[in-house]
């Protein structure tokens, strides 16, 4: 990727290629550094709710680079939150008829 910024969805696919890529066959020892450099700023970015969130909801990426429990757990926290506000709006909508009535 050569920007200076990157979208908080694609932190963790960008994380993961740049892992692949230095694991490859003959990255030898540099390439160890600098794994070891991105696993201890990044090694448990797959952890964060934020980042795993936000990767689940860009179309782009559809939780590339998320383990299959992570994305079940997000899915969960998903639906719980969509449906939540959903109780949240039906309850705001029964409290203005009350009150107009």
């Amino acid at each position: 990727m050569s920007k200076n910024e990157a979208l908080i969805s694609e932190v963790i696919p960008i994380v993961e290629k740049n892992l692949r890529v230095i694991n490859a066959p003959g990255a030898g020892s540099l390439g160890e550094q600098i794994e070891q450099g991105i696993l201890k700023r990044f090694g448990t970015i797959q952890e964060s709710k934020c980042f795993a969130l936000a990767n689940f909801l860009d179309p782009k990426y559809k939780f590339a680079g998320v383990d299959e429990e992570r994305r079940n757990e997000m899915k969960t926290d998903v639906l719980s939150a969509c449906q939540r506000n959903n109780q949240k709006n039906s309850d705001d909508r029964t409290e203005s008829t009350m009150k107009h009535l």
